[in-house]
């Protein structure tokens, strides 16, 4: 099923005209990217960037492209609203608690968790991004999933898969807290892939942002 609709997305874009238009990528993993327009050749997507930049993609990555000009946030809430609401409303000092035991649990620095928390929901348990990212730690269904987070507006579970998510990356990069912050915000493997931080202005954005607020706490 997976492999026969990646052929069919392939097909699809092998068969469409390039984009003369500003436009928003989405990827499979959940994120995107606004670039000038896409050429697909096959196997492989060259995206033209803003300044002329090129970069080629796998085209199986894609979900697909759209019109930047309807790239509209989400307030909607995906999935059984009964099942995933928040069973109280937590007052900010009740939130600054739960982001201290998690830190406290994961080993993270407070003030890491506090910017990362700040730049992602600013706060907010019921945040729900453009691409489908939750809760106050904009978690992604598929890592969601992967650390067994059930309810994602839960702020306790939120906070707890998202702490643990992070300290799984700083791991993973060596302690390399601006890789991490990159591979929290566009993917470990895009880090991988480009050995460092990826240049998209989205994830340059996030990763300057979360240092400066975590550089205000100081």
């Amino acid at each position: 099923m997976f492999f026969a609709a990646c052929f069919c997305l392939v097909l699809g874009l092998c068969l469409a005209e390039p984009c003369l238009a500003s436009e928003t990528l989405r990827l499979k993993n959940g994120r995107v990217l606004v670039v000038d327009r896409h050429e697909a050749t096959g196997f492989r997507t060259t995206l033209i960037l803003p300044g002329n930049g090129r970069m080629e993609i796998e085209t199986a990555w894609i979900e697909g492209f759209e019109p930047t000009d309807g790239f509209e946030p989400s307030t909607q809430i995906p999935g059984d609203s009964e099942s995933m609401k928040v069973d109280k409303k937590y007052s900010q000092e009740e939130l600054q608690q739960l982001v201290r035991e998690s830190a406290l649990k994961f080993s993270l620095d407070e003030k890491l968790l506090v910017s990362m928390i700040r730049a992602e929901s600013n706060f907010d348990p019921l945040a729900v991004s453009s691409r489908g990212a939750q809760g106050l730690m904009q978690l992604m269904p598929d890592t969601a999933s992967a650390y067994k987070l059930k309810n994602p507006f839960n702020p306790r579970e939120n906070l707890e898969a998202g702490a643990r998510y992070m300290r799984d990356l700083l791991q993973q990069f060596n302690q390399n807290l601006v890789l991490a912050l990159a591979a929290y915000n566009a993917g470990p493997t895009s880090v991988l892939d480009h050995n460092g931080v990826p240049p998209f202005s989205e994830t340059a954005r996030y990763v300057k942002k979360v240092l400066a607020l975590k550089e205000e706490r100081r």
